[in-house]
């Protein structure tokens, strides 16, 4: 969350704009609440059904900020955070800028966390690997213009991340 915080005020956000992006950053799988445990620590591939209800996790998020967050932006962002810069992400298939800057950044810091962590599906990245992940899906699933400055800041707080990450 520090990461995609800083990147978002390198990138000169306004102050609205920024507090929508930390909150988000706080809050994005908020919607994995209501899927069942037992999908989620799925160790097979998902059935089109589970991967579908997977992916609702964002518009069930984005529903559940109605009665939290005032700000509409933290719901957008929230939304549209596993959308892909061509096009091909979910849950509307929105690609470049279309897609709001925040849930872009979320986009960054999502894949980042879900691939340093041990999940059921598949092993765990280090660090470099990570990066290099990120580099290779710039212009697919990463947008050209946020993603750089993302990488800067990840890269400032490599020993940070270490720490969080020993075990």
């Amino acid at each position: 969350a520090r990461v995609g915080t800083a990147t978002a005020r390198r990138l000169g956000l306004d102050e609205e704009h920024l507090g929508a992006v930390a909150y988000a950053l706080r809050t994005y799988d908020l919607g994995l609440s209501a899927i069942d445990a037992e999908l989620l620590r799925k160790t097979g591939s998902l059935s089109p059904a589970e991967r579908g209800r997977v992916q609702e996790h964002t518009r069930t998020g984005a529903e559940l900020m109605d009665g939290i967050e005032p700000s509409p932006k933290v719901k957008l962002i929230i939304l549209h955070h596993h959308e892909n810069v061509d096009g091909s992400g979910y849950p509307d298939g929105l690609a470049g800028e279309a897609i709001p800057l925040g849930a872009r950044i979320v986009r960054l810091v999502d894949t980042t966390a879900a691939v340093l962590q041990d999940r059921p599906a598949r092993e765990t990245l280090d660090f470099e690997s990570a990066i290099e992940l990120i580099r290779d899906g710039i212009g697919r699933e990463f947008c050209p213009r946020i993603a750089p400055t993302y990488l800067e800041c990840l890269a400032e707080r490599a020993d940070a991340v270490a720490r969080i990450l020993a075990p």
